[in-house]
């Protein structure tokens, strides 16, 4: 079974803090118009590329 996330304004941060804290249990997130940092690295953001590495 698939565990896709959907959140809106705070609800998308929560499924993006979710996925940072327990990236292996869920598949997918939806998120429409949560809080994003444009001005840096926004996969670091929210955690993707920290648990896995794909330059090695």
């Amino acid at each position: 079974m698939r565990t896709i996330l959907f959140g809106n304004s705070y609800g998308g941060y929560l499924a993006n803090l979710c996925a940072k804290i327990a990236p292996w249990s869920i598949d997918f997130i939806l998120d429409n118009s949560s809080f994003v940092n444009l001005f840096g690295n926004i996969f670091r953001l929210i955690g993707f590329g920290k648990e896995i590495d794909f330059t090695r």
